[in-house]
């Protein structure tokens, strides 16, 4: 995974190099090991390797997210429950995301690297949670701050780029901590204009300004970056004797998927018909396109697809495509699961559609909208129906998002539904 070997070597954790692309493996692999042995062996080296090495960001950030990544393991082995052993997981991420955001300071990739697995760190503990909101809101201030600058822009590579972007539209005002206040959404909008500006001949700079564009409902504007993204990939590749295609891939399965949307917006019947025509064919394109990674083409293929059909609203024809995918992505796409929920939705099949948010709320990059589809599924009338549960994500919807108005709506709702309003 992301081109580090997954196979057991040894390295002599006095060597940092080596001893740091062993780490970064092995923390991109503990959401899955489930022999407890290995996992102690695991450990034992990211605590040797740390140790070792007490002045290397790399290394604190690679544990951080190993003990991130095993808590999230443990969470799920005891039934989705919050331990003592999970929250002393979350814990020991904390303390090495720290350690590695303070010796980043002055080295930009390593401080985005660190502040990125603290925009991802959850805890279950309530004392361990309030201390992380505040360094969020602390280090996405602080990160804005240093990207003012464009030598420390420059100093990135696109992907770290986007990486704090991520970070940045995070970032929510906060009535109680104004000094750490910043309007992110509209920092990372403002950094991803100006990432297209300054490196204008990377297709990638244009994929990410659309990507965003995308996410903040600017359509128009997505369709836009991600042709123009298009048109210099298909420069960069003229004359080139063997390239992978995925980036471009992945740009052309951004286009249709924004085209879907274009389509869904229009009120008038030929122009969704056009769009939907638009989006087949760049569909086709893709699933005939030579790549080294066949396996997601067919996924994003058939990911596509199902979303053409649904919206075309053909919700069982849909579905075929889109669990076809998501046995593909090893139910570990967020994107897919939430189109199978909106499918299942209009088949009517509620308990599937839990399941789904369930995934992705527990395992996976939860959006606030996806822990609110959650919260109001467990309240509905029905089978389905877990008011415990409810109550129980509404209160780290409220520790996250303190003061939100949906928030006080839904606890109403909860309260009506318990018999208390």
């Amino acid at each position: 995974m992301f081109g580090y070997t997954t196979k057991r070597l040894d390295v002599d954790p006095q060597d940092p190099v080596a001893t740091r692309y062993r780490a970064i493996s092995l923390s991109f692999m503990a959401d899955d090991k489930t022999d407890e042995e290995e996992v102690a062996k695991d450990i034992q080296f990211i605590a040797d390797a740390a140790g070792a090495n007490p002045n290397n960001p790399w290394l604190q950030s690679a544990a951080a997210r190993y003990h991130m990544g095993n808590a999230r393991r443990l969470f799920r082995a005891k039934g989705n429950t919050i331990t003592d052993e999970v929250n002393a997981g979350f814990a020991l991420a904390f303390k090495h995301t720290e350690a590695a955001l303070q010796l980043a300071e002055q080295e930009m990739p390593a401080y985005v690297e660190a502040a990125g697995i603290l925009a991802d760190l959850r805890s279950g503990d309530e004392a361990v949670t309030a201390q992380i909101n505040q360094r969020q809101r602390e280090i996405a201030k602080q990160l804005s701050d240093k990207l003012q600058d464009k030598k420390n822009r420059d100093a990135l590579f696109v992907e770290e780029v986007d990486r704090a972007i991520a970070i940045l539209k995070l970032a929510r005002p906060n009535a109680e901590d104004q000094a750490n206040t910043i309007d992110g959404p509209a920092q990372a909008l403002a950094l991803a204009k100006s990432l297209a500006k300054e490196r204008p001949n990377e297709p990638a700079a244009y994929q990410i300004l659309g990507n965003l564009q995308r996410e903040t409902n600017r359509f128009e504007e997505a369709e836009a970056s991600i042709e123009a993204g298009l048109a210099i990939e298909r420069l960069a590749d003229a004359g080139q004797f063997m390239r992978d295609n995925r980036a471009r891939l992945g740009m052309q399965g951004m286009l249709a998927d924004i085209k879907c949307t274009l389509a869904l917006r229009s009120s008038d019947a030929k122009q969704r018909e056009a769009m939907l025509k638009e989006a087949d064919a760049i569909i086709d394109e893709m699933a005939l396109a030579d790549t080294m990674q066949t396996q997601w083409r067919e996924a994003r293929v058939d990911y596509l697809r199902g979303r053409v059909f649904l919206t075309q609203n053909k919700p069982r024809q849909a579905v075929t495509f889109l669990e076809r995918a998501n046995q593909a992505y090893g139910n570990k796409d967020a994107q897919t699961l939430r189109l199978l929920a909106q499918t299942h939705t209009r088949l009517g099949n509620d308990k599937l559609v839990a399941g789904f948010y369930e995934t992705i709320v527990t395992t996976l990059g939860a959006t606030q909208e996806d822990l609110l589809n959650l919260i109001n599924l467990y309240i509905n009338p029905g089978e389905g129906q877990q008011l415990d549960r409810a109550q129980a994500q509404l209160d780290r919807y409220r520790q996250l998002i303190p003061g939100d108005m949906r928030a006080i709506r839904l606890q109403a709702r909860l309260l009506a539904a318990q018999g208390k309003a």
